[in-house]
């Protein structure tokens, strides 16, 4: 790593402990757990049970990872516990994150008052983030395009995620359906806006998906050792798939438009389709009982009236 991208990971982590300190009161106290090759953990008073979870639950994950993508987790992170706010999500860019990775300094933030709650858990985002630091390094450095190291530890922790990333299932069905799935060219990094972000997250988690079940779980570690070995993401698909990350696409995007039809994208919605028809069928039979009643009965009163 050059020393201009150092001196860049030194001043954004010297910015992350002032940002993430600044509104901890005066008094607030930094305490840790410690172990002496596995994990440090950093946390506030009022976050001692979550330091102990996080732990207890970190050698599993870490022996499952390493066991999932065939790389050793040869280092040591720090985990650093907080309760939300201002400064954390300005950090992370988005109210949705419950946690977030800096690769370059082992680092993860965990929002405690998030990883907790649905749609989160503790022990698959501990997972997805420490894979994030895991990919860093095995790429070394040269940087992975946004799709694959999200995908990658998306798979890896069962489809978590570090944000709450909505329906990205059904925007990824919208788009193979119609043709507007994003290039994974252009998922170097990830846009902003909510659709697109949404599709990117789906799209990312999908084709490594697609490789897993093509090729076999243990391809995604081919093309990790592949990776630790010196080779670029080209030469590692290369070797590992016998295809280049353009042919790849290609094959993913056929198999998701025989998945994904206009037909099969809105029968996912049949159920609550039939649901709606069945009750427009009930009240409009009961307009017509209505009418029929009072038809009924003026018919009753013009009888009752006679001729005059």
């Amino acid at each position: 790593m050059n020393t201009g991208r150092l001196t860049l990971l030194a001043v954004f982590f010297l910015y992350l402990l002032l940002a993430l300190s600044a509104h901890l009161p005066s008094h607030a106290r930094i305490s840790s757990l410690q172990t002496e090759e596995e994990v440090a953990i950093y946390f506030d008073d009022g976050a001692e049970k979550a330091a102990h979870d996080v732990l207890e639950a970190y050698p599993a994950v870490r022996e499952e990872l390493s066991a999932l993508l065939g790389q050793k987790v040869d280092f040591r992170p720090e985990v650093r516990l907080v309760k939300g706010g201002e400064a954390f999500r300005t950090m992370a860019g988005s109210g949705r994150v419950a946690a977030f990775a800096v690769p370059g300094r082992d680092l993860i933030v965990l929002d405690i008052s998030q990883a907790y709650e649905s749609p989160f858990s503790l022990k698959p985002t501990l997972s997805h983030e420490l894979c994030h630091l895991l990919l860093h390094h095995t790429a070394g450095e040269r940087d992975l395009p946004r799709w694959f190291d999200e995908g990658v530890c998306q798979w890896a922790s069962g489809g978590s995620a570090e944000v709450a990333a909505g329906d990205a299932g059904s925007a990824l069905a919208k788009a193979a359906a119609g043709g507007t799935l994003i290039p994974l060219r252009q998922l170097e990094t990830f846009p902003r806006e909510e659709h697109s972000f949404l599709l990117a997250y789906g799209e990312s988690r999908s084709v490594v998906e697609y490789i897993a079940g093509e090729f076999g779980s243990g391809s995604i570690g081919e093309i990790l050792a592949h990776l630790r070995a010196g080779s670029s993401l080209e030469d590692a698909f290369r070797k590992a798939l016998s295809l280049s990350p353009a042919e790849l696409e290609e094959k993913w995007q056929e198999s998701l438009t025989r998945r994904y039809t206009w037909f099969s994208y809105l029968s996912s919605y049949l159920t609550p389709l039939l649901f709606l028809l069945a009750a427009l069928v009930t009240v409009c039979g009961f307009i017509r009982m209505l009418q029929r009643k009072r038809a009924y009965r003026d018919e009753e009163e013009e009888e009752a009236e006679g001729p005059e």
